[in-house]
């Protein structure tokens, strides 16, 4: 087995949840401080879309989402360091080679109402890939 180098992370990291974004910015820093190249996986689903943009009660609540989401892109901008490729399925791990950690995880990652009322195959790292897949603090909620 080779030596890992780079942990590639997937995990919700666009949402307007501010929890999930700093988990995703700790485990980055984390990585890194121990030695590793860290990229977040640049999954941007289309059920998170359209989570986004469900309204809530409430027109104050709404307007809050959006600048939630807002801040949340420029902290992800300044903060985080994505693949410079948006990933949509598995099929695309395939640049993941025995050099590369797969690190998946949240606390729902797993939770088939946050992943378009259903199991999102990606969060399980299927696909083809030489990567050592790894899950952290994954749930089902």
């Amino acid at each position: 087995m080779s030596k890992i180098t780079t942990a590639y992370t997937l995990t919700f990291h666009d949402v307007p949840n501010v929890g999930a974004v700093f988990q995703a910015y700790a485990l980055q820093r984390f990585l890194i401080e121990s030695g590793f190249e860290s990229k977040i996986l640049d999954y941007r689903p289309f059920y998170h879309f359209l989570e986004v943009l469900k309204p809530v009660k409430g027109l104050s609540r709404n307007i809050n989402k959006f600048r939630m989401h807002r801040n949340v892109r420029a902290f992800n901008e300044k903060h985080l360091r994505l693949t410079e490729k948006r990933l949509r399925s598995t099929k695309e791990f395939a640049f993941l080679d025995s050099s590369s950690a797969l690190v998946a995880g949240s606390d729902q990652i797993w939770n088939p109402k946050l992943t378009g009322n259903g199991v999102d195959p990606v969060f399980f790292l299927g696909g083809k890939t030489d990567a050592r897949k790894i899950a952290y603090a994954a749930s089902a909620g």
